[in-house]
């Protein structure tokens, strides 16, 4: 599988997340029949110090499932399966990364795909944790809950 690189440096990338939404992708992770699910801690803005699900921008000429599959081996280390599409949501924060102005706005395919029961997790420099979940927990926001209850884990 060929993966498309990003053609835009990181200063006109600021740009664009300053005047328009991003295409991203989210991943819901699940092993097997198991209603858990994973989250990892963001160490960045717009979501700072939040579990929230793997996942990131998608590139041009990339596919939504092409685009999970680059993102959970980047941000975890683990190959994933993605089974479908949950949904497309939307998230605007009033946070985003330096150099950035008026926050962060994104539209999300929404995916859930399953890992082996045995895989290990390795979380890259933009996470401090991973966590397997059966309930969300106390700071949960209000996108990955619906994000879970259209894909049947909670």
């Amino acid at each position: 599988m060929k993966f498309c690189k990003p053609l835009i440096a990181e200063k006109e990338y600021r740009k664009i997340l300053s005047l328009m939404p991003i295409a991203c992708v989210d991943i819901i992770l699940t092993k097997g029949r198991s209603r858990e699910f994973l989250l990892i801690k963001r160490k960045d803005q717009p979501v700072r110090g939040y579990f929230w699900f793997p996942g990131g921008r998608i590139l041009k000429g990339e596919t939504i499932f092409n685009a999970a599959i680059r993102k959970a081996k980047q941000e975890i280390g683990v190959s994933i399966r993605p089974e479908r599409i949950v949904g497309v949501y939307e998230t605007i924060f009033r946070t985003s990364r330096p150099g950035v102005q008026g926050g962060t706005h994104t539209v999300n395919a929404v995916v859930i795909a399953r890992i082996k029961k045995d895989a290990l997790i390795q979380f890259d420099s933009h996470h401090t944790e991973a966590k397997w979940f059966v309930r969300p927990p106390n700071d949960f926001k209000r996108y990955l809950a619906s994000a879970l209850k259209n894909a049947g884990v909670l």
